[in-house]
């Protein structure tokens, strides 16, 4: 009764703390995905939960999409993880009086993993090596009770034989563990590691995507960032960052495309409607980056940047003082940002109106001088 009130609590304070059990960034590949379609990619994740308990062989930095795809319909995979569930669910009932060890185990696995297994709440990962830590524990009560079972029926050669056999095993996931190790000294080793072991990843792709983005290969770029794409269609963060590659290559369709699909992705989310704002205004398009910013501001709420760009496109529009309002509004989001300031301030000069304009520039400059001054200590 105690751990249950524990685990109420906990659910009721990371509730009021992130809006929500799941939480805002579900994991690439679920955002779009109905119950049922999530429910059946969840069965097919795990047979791979029973893989990496006992033969790690092959792993993966990361099982974005491409690595890990998504399941929409009745599959094998999902045959063998109803399987896999139901035995673990069964064996943990069915054993809980003859082999309470076992059972516990089972059961512990069960609960331990049900949190990320995106059965219950929409996680931010389809799979992921590093959740399978606190389940492995059950896996080692599952291993303890057997050896409490079946040792004693063993000869004495018998028990040399499977002390051998469970000593070969140790030594190898030993081994793996040493040699994998080295994979997560750094995010480039990591990345670097996954685009060889993984080259579909998604998020492999868009490592490479940057990659040749920084060093002006835009086809090579662009190339990247479509096989992406065609992995990861509702990976929000990747399809904002393909709409600004887009934007700044001046295919300003190609971005607004992919700036509405962010929006139809996660329409509380800000990033889309900054970006796509961003790009009327470059454009010349005061109206249009103005309802872009108003439409963000209605569905994502107030935000300091989109304030800022509705200020900016009554700028393009000659309307200041509404201009001024907007930045106003701007500041009250982040009193502290001191560019804001400096901008208001030119505003407040172009509207005439001096007094007020100094009054900004020496608020932006103490805040400049504060951050300075923090720096420097």
């Amino acid at each position: 009764m105690a751990l249950t009130g524990t685990f109420a609590i906990y659910v009721l304070v990371r509730a009021a703390v992130i809006g929500g059990l799941s939480g805002a960034s579900p994991a690439a590949g679920l955002v779009s995905l109905s119950l049922g379609e999530r429910l059946l990619t969840a069965l097919t994740v795990w047979p791979q939960y029973l893989r990496l308990m006992v033969f790690p062989l092959d792993l993966s930095a990361d099982y974005a999409p491409g690595v890990f795809l998504v399941t929409t319909s009745l599959t094998l995979g999902v045959v063998v993880g109803t399987v896999v569930l139901l035995s673990v669910l069964a064996g943990a009932w069915l054993l809980r009086n003859r082999s309470p060890t076992i059972a516990l185990g089972l059961a512990w696995f069960f609960v331990a993993v049900l949190p990320v297994s995106n059965l219950i709440v929409r996680s931010d990962v389809l799979l992921a090596e590093r959740t399978l830590y606190l389940p492995s524990v059950g896996l080692a009560l599952i291993l303890a009770g057997l050896a409490h079972e079946f040792a004693p029926s063993f000869s004495l050669s018998g028990r040399r034989l499977l002390a051998a056999i469970v000593g070969v095993a140790l030594a190898a996931m030993t081994v793996r563990t040493v040699t994998r190790n080295p994979t997560w000294s750094d995010t480039f080793t990591m990345l670097n590691t996954l685009a060889v072991e993984h080259p579909e990843s998604s998020l492999a792709l868009r490592a490479r995507a940057h990659g040749f983005e920084r060093v002006g290969e835009t086809e090579q770029a662009r190339q990247a960032y479509e096989a992406a794409l065609r992995f990861a269609p509702d990976h929000y963060q990747l399809v904002v960052e393909a709409g600004v590659f887009y934007s700044d290559l001046g295919r300003h369709e190609r971005a607004e495309q992919l700036f509405e699909s962010a929006i139809t992705l996660l329409p509380a989310h800000p990033a889309a409607y900054i970006e796509l704002a961003k790009q009327r205004l470059l454009r010349g398009e005061g109206r249009g980056a103005h309802t872009a910013a108003l439409r963000g501001l209605a569905r994502a709420g107030s935000d300091r940047e989109l304030w800022s760009l509705v200020s900016e496109s009554y700028v393009a529009k000659g309307d200041i003082t509404a201009a001024i309002h907007a930045g106003r509004a701007s500041l009250a989001q982040e009193p502290q940002f001191e560019p804001g300031w400096s901008r208001l301030a030119e505003l407040l000069e172009r509207d005439g109106k001096a007094g007020e304009a100094r009054v900004a520039r020496e608020r932006a400059s103490r805040i400049l001088a504060a951050r300075q001054g923090g720096a420097g200590q």
